[in-house]
């Protein structure tokens, strides 16, 4: 394996603040690390050879740039140092102004790496390659960091999803969709929809239903051992959706098995594990100030 040396940097693409703050990280990081690539997230293809030669990798943005940086580190398992530039977010650790403080720091090697459980989705028969592209793809399989959702399309009606678990058959959800999502994930769709929330380490699943119709509402939490198979059935076109990153049009015949990767994402932080507590703390006396 090469030696790595270069660091990475992920931007949001559509804030001129986030390319602003990469360029100044970029600034302190290239005198003592040498090497120091910048990317828009979302934007052209990285290549592999630069991939493989990053020790350490910085999302400035929000979620969705994080996501990003996940998919972009896959399989290679890079830390990867959070900026957070979006609202009150769970993925995010740093401010700009504690990032630009701490980065010495985690460069000369401080902090401590949480390692989040990614979701590995199967789909039967396969998709076309094509569809990939925006999404981590391995071993003939995508991986998400925080859920898999199947749902319906442009068209205001319900769909049927038929669901096993661990070989035995369970209900089929009418509604909007079914999402399967990780404990990362549980702090964001799935809690929006109603769904239990998981201290971010944990390897536990959530299977949760969209806006059931007359179906099972309780989301249920799984062992990190369980396979989930499910396949939508309606008079009109379904969608697979991996983290939100990128949509895959089923055809119907499909069997999506979803399951624990051996994959992980790899987060470095300059926080205690409690800071999590802390976070949510903050994050629901927003919530209430936002609600009187």
């Amino acid at each position: 394996m090469k030696q790595r040396r270069k660091i990475g940097i992920l931007y949001h693409p559509r804030r001129p603040r986030a390319r602003a703050l990469a360029e100044e990280l970029s600034h302190r990081v290239a005198p003592r690390e040498g090497e120091v690539w910048l990317c828009p997230a979302g934007g052209e293809d990285i290549p592999r050879e630069k991939i493989e030669a990053t020790r350490m990798l910085l999302a400035v943005g929000g979620d969705g740039t994080i996501l990003r940086a996940a998919h972009i580190t896959l399989p290679y398992e890079i830390p990867i140092v959070c900026v957070n530039l979006g609202n009150l977010g769970f993925l995010a650790e740093l401010r700009p102004e504690e990032a630009l403080e701490r980065l010495p720091g985690l460069l000369a090697g401080e902090g401590r790496v949480e390692e989040r459980t990614m979701l590995r989705v199967q789909v039967s028969p396969p998709v076309d390659s094509g569809e990939t592209r925006r999404a981590a793809y391995a071993d003939g399989a995508f991986h998400a960091l925080n859920d898999v959702v199947i749902s319906r399309g442009a068209l205001l009606r319900v769909i049927y999803v038929d669901t096993e678990i661990d070989g035995s058959p369970f209900v089929t959800y009418k509604g909007d969709g079914v999402m399967v999502s990780t404990a990362t994930g549980s702090t964001g769709y799935a809690w929006a929809t109603g769904g239990p929330l998981l201290y971010p380490l944990s390897r536990a699943l959530i299977l949760k239903p969209i806006s059931p119709h007359l179906s099972m509402e309780t989301p249920l939490v799984l062992p990190s051992a369980t396979v989930v198979r499910l396949r939508a059935r309606s008079e009109h076109q379904a969608v697979l959706s991996i983290d939100g990153q990128m949509d895959v049009p089923l055809k119907g015949d499909e069997v999506i098995q979803v399951s624990v990767s051996r994959y992980v994402t790899r987060f470095l932080r300059s926080n205690p594990p409690g800071h999590f507590y802390t976070a949510l703390q903050r994050w629901l006396g927003w919530k209430a100030q936002n609600n009187e």
